[in-house]
């Protein structure tokens, strides 16, 4: 195994291990088993106001698709975090559905998870230019990938998408990835942190981004995943098989009215009023924000296929059962 393979065994051991400590907890805890009813069932979503890629429930919610599904949706605003911190509360049934990089879940599903990837609408990787999610930095010395070697880049999730497509693309500009060192903050606390000088670049996503560049003299390195993920899908929704299996009626009136809230993130102007209105980091942010992220209503499970495909050809999930067992409906 490569030294840039062998880079990534113990982050996913550790992810592993959280999934099979979750699997255990879900065995073990009442209430979690199949049931059958009549009716529909409220679904209790989980959101997160610091990141437009991930305010498509509230976008739902605001026009009324989950309503008008026929769907009673409560939506739980989360404002930090990864899917590893939401695993245990979608397997004890806290959240029902829950949302994060596709590239996240496919490492806990590699070690037993018992969770599902809900195909529909969501966002995908895309460039620089337009992109929401990139690395910045306030060194004018690192104006590319490559010049991330030797120094510290904190993520909002060591371990999951961001790490592993940063890692590429420092390998793909001619850096060693390996020589990069990784350490994890909350997105909202990164620029601060690059001001001070405790880190060299971090991650940094709409609507924090253009206001903290604006206010902290940062510039963009690159985009997360340009150059060697363009298109693939970035952020998707999640639940537990349990739920899965007695509520398939609910998630497929989720997909439908969260494809409807991708199409209509579309529109910029209908998004400056999301975060305006949704936000609660970056009050008054909404009119200088630049990307917002590109939304899709077609994250088909043959497109969260090639994500695992390339996370395996670089060793970065291990082997995963059929797709038909993690992927809703495939």
């Amino acid at each position: 195994m490569s030294r840039f393979k062998s880079c990534w065994r113990a982050p996913f051991i550790a992810l592993a291990l959280v999934a099979a400590m979750c699997a255990t907890a879900l065995a073990s805890s009442p209430g979690t088993g199949p049931k059958a009813h009549a009716a529909l069932d409220q679904v209790n979503v989980a959101a997160f106001p610091v990141s437009t890629q991930l305010m498509l429930p509230y976008i739902a919610s605001d026009r009324a698709y989950f309503k008008k599904a026929g769907l009673s949706v409560k939506v739980t605003t989360f404002t930090a975090g990864n899917v590893v911190s939401e695993l245990p509360l979608v397997l004890n049934g806290t959240i029902n559905i829950g949302v994060g990089n596709v590239s996240d879940y496919l490492p806990l599903i590699a070690g037993g998870a018992p969770i599902v990837i809900i195909p529909g609408g969501g966002t995908v990787t895309d460039a620089a230019k337009v992109s929401s999610n990139v690395i910045v930095s306030k060194n004018p010395a690192i104006k590319s990938p490559k010049d991330l070697v030797g120094k510290t880049v904190a993520l909002n999730s060591v371990g999951g998408l961001t790490q592993i497509y940063t890692a590429l693309q420092v390998k793909k500009d001619g850096g060693d990835p390996t020589k990069v060192n990784f350490v994890r903050l909350s997105v909202a606390s990164i620029p601060a942190a690059l001001d001070s000088g405790q880190i060299d670049a971090g991650q940094s996503q709409e609507p924090i981004m253009w206001p903290a560049i604006k206010k902290y003299g940062l510039h963009v390195v690159d985009s997360i995943g340009d150059g060697v993920a363009v298109g693939l899908p970035q952020v998707a929704y999640f639940t537990s098989k349990t739920w899965a299996a007695s509520h398939a009626a609910e998630i497929k009136l989720f997909q439908k009215a969260i494809e409807q809230s991708a199409r209509a993130a579309k529109n910029r102007s209908y998004m400056r009023y999301i975060v305006s209105e949704y936000s609660t980091f970056a009050k008054g942010s909404a009119t200088v924000i630049k990307n917002f992220g590109t939304f899709t209503d077609q994250l088909t499970p043959k497109l969260i296929q090639r994500v695992a495909r390339l996370l395996q050809l670089n060793g970065a999930v291990g082997r995963l059962p059929t797709y038909k067992s993690y992927i809703f409906g495939a």
